[in-house]
């Protein structure tokens, strides 16, 4: 399989993917990925049904790697986790294992952890307190923790955020879909963003290439992540070789310094 150029140290943030990107196991796309990127987004999954937790094998190759090439990681928790549930079980659950995929990654000392927080129907007091119970039991320091905007407003909960000292993950197409105001998300949460999500948004789907999102978004993108000076961890949410490639182009035209 013919490899794209290498976008790594292309832009003022590191550059990332899912490990998700080659229809093949985590290890066989962290293979083929590492020379291209400067971080991967490690997504992982734990269910009755189906896991593809790293065995300890899969970590240590996966250190290796990043030795060689300087390549880093970010974890993105499982969607299954509900650590808002009202059921104090599934939550405890929960909790459990996060604590168990922290320690299992932290020899690739991992840029951030990118959690949801699943919301159904209008909050309440007790969905909030439940959300704040759990989170003040995540591992030190807390602030590695990044909570995801999804379809709900996380303004609703940027008072535990903050006095929890948790960090942000803004996925700008979860925005978009929302009809929210991408800059003013990118002020409020300014200095505590640890990851972007980023991918294109087509006919009410996400998760698509860049050049599927329309040029007025894509220049209003540009410019916010510009603006704030966002140093940190961009992540290409896509989960295809095609809409990686297709969105490269694009990619370099919003972020590249060349000529800066």
């Amino acid at each position: 399989m013919e490899q794209p150029r290498s976008l790594k140290g292309r832009f003022p943030f590191s550059f990332g993917v899912p490990s998700y990107i080659i229809p093949a196991d985590i290890a066989a796309n962290v293979r083929w990925l590492r020379g291209l990127v400067d971080e991967i987004e490690l997504i992982l999954f734990e269910s009755e049904q189906f896991s593809n937790m790293p065995s300890p094998a899969d970590i240590s190759l996966f250190r290796d790697l990043a030795a060689e090439t300087g390549l880093r990681y970010n974890v993105h928790l499982p969607l299954d986790v509900d650590i808002a549930s009202a059921d104090p079980g599934v939550r405890a659950r929960s909790m459990d294992t996060v604590q168990r995929i922290v320690a299992l990654t932290s020899p690739l000392d991992p840029t951030c952890f990118v959690l949801h927080v699943l919301q159904s129907g209008a909050p309440t007091e007790s969905w909030r307190a439940a959300v704040r119970e759990s989170l003040s039991r995540g591992p030190a320091p807390r602030s590695r923790f990044a909570v995801e905007t999804l379809a709900w407003d996380l303004r609703e909960i940027d008072d535990i955020l903050r006095s929890l000292g948790l960090s942000v993950c803004i996925d700008i197409g979860h925005l978009l879909l929302r009809g929210d105001d991408v800059p003013s998300v990118f002020e409020l949460f300014s200095g505590r963003v640890a990851m972007i999500h980023l991918h294109g948004v087509h006919e009410g789907r996400d998760h698509v290439a860049l050049d599927r999102l329309a040029a007025p978004a894509r220049a209003m993108i540009s410019r916010t992540v510009r603006e704030a000076r966002y140093t940190r961890g961009l992540s290409l949410e896509v989960f295809s070789r095609e809409d990686f490639v297709a969105s490269l182009a694009d990619l370099e035209l919003m972020f590249g310094m060349e000529g800066e």
